[in-house]
């Protein structure tokens, strides 16, 4: 973004990181190294060779992997380790991607939907389907400037969003 002459606080608003993280980043010739923090017995990632051999076992149940490691000195809660082990069961999946789990678009009654995700014209961030919901329902009287840009950035960028909500301003 630099090479194409947009200033340190232009590629901080585009972004969403602080400008002085981008002044300070420009000045490095390659990104630098995250000072990764000593493994403590808080993380399941403490007794990750111990949970990798019992996963090859066959014992998968988070339950009984919390039980064995609090007898080894594992200090963090269930729900943690469960994280751990979400992410090595959809590893597991066979043919899953992320892109996989929304389809790009959707046939319904002969008609294609375009479910692209839309960027924030102000931040450049993906507007969250949560905020898109919202947004559709929100009375057009009601809604801020950004809110209202946001509006105007989903219909542009999403027919779906756009049928969605004139048929929510019609049944309101």
């Amino acid at each position: 973004m630099r090479k194409e002459g947009l200033s340190c606080s232009e590629i901080a608003r585009r972004t969403g990181y602080g400008r002085r993280s981008i002044a300070k980043w420009l000045t490095f010739v390659a990104p630098p190294d995250r000072r990764r923090g000593a493994v403590q017995p808080t993380s399941p990632l403490y007794f990750e060779a111990f949970l990798t051999q019992c996963w090859k076992d066959g014992n998968r149940r988070g339950r009984h992997l919390f039980h064995d490691i609090k007898h080894r000195g594992y200090t963090g809660s269930f729900s943690n380790l469960e994280r751990l082990l979400a992410t090595w069961r959809r590893a597991e999946r066979p043919g899953k991607d992320k892109d996989d789990a929304v389809p790009a678009r959707i046939d319904l009654a002969d008609k294609t939907y375009d479910n692209a995700p839309v960027r924030d014209p102000q931040t450049g961030h993906l507007i969250s389907p949560v905020v898109a919901a919202t947004l559709c329902i929100k009375p057009r009287g009601a809604l801020t400037i950004n809110q209202a840009r946001k509006v105007d950035a989903l219909k542009q960028g999403s027919p779906t969003f756009a049928v969605l909500r004139s048929f929510s301003r019609s049944i309101s």
